[in-house]
């Protein structure tokens, strides 16, 4: 996948389109490559699980420029609530401005 080609407007967007895990290990080791370049994430039905997610996060944690995330119809649980909690830590300048969590499977005892 060139994830350069994916990103509009500095924003990396995927729809419908099904990462598997070296994609998504992939993009948060490209994310070292690309303060600046990135501002946000959208991700809508892509097929990405918890634990996907959390190492895609992990990766946009680097990005200085990093301000939004919109993920959608995925997995979103524990291992992506420990890894988002570093870009919540953020202060400004460098602070999330965008978080949207929509639609998504959570398995464990967090939803409870």
């Amino acid at each position: 996948m060139p994830v350069l080609d994916k990103i509009l407007n500095k924003r990396l967007a995927l729809y419908n389109y099904t990462l598997s895990e070296g994609h998504c290990k992939g993009i948060a080791s490209a994310c070292r490559f690309l303060d600046g370049a990135i501002e946000g994430v959208l991700l809508d039905n892509c097929g990405v699980g918890d634990d996907e997610f959390a190492s895609i996060l992990e990766g946009m944690a680097l990005l200085n420029s990093f301000r939004s995330i919109v993920y959608k119809q995925n997995q979103f649980d524990e291992l992506s609530l420990e890894a988002i909690k570093p870009i919540l830590d953020k202060e400004v300048p460098t602070n999330l401005t965008e978080l949207k969590i929509i639609d998504c499977k959570i398995v464990s005892k967090i939803s409870q």
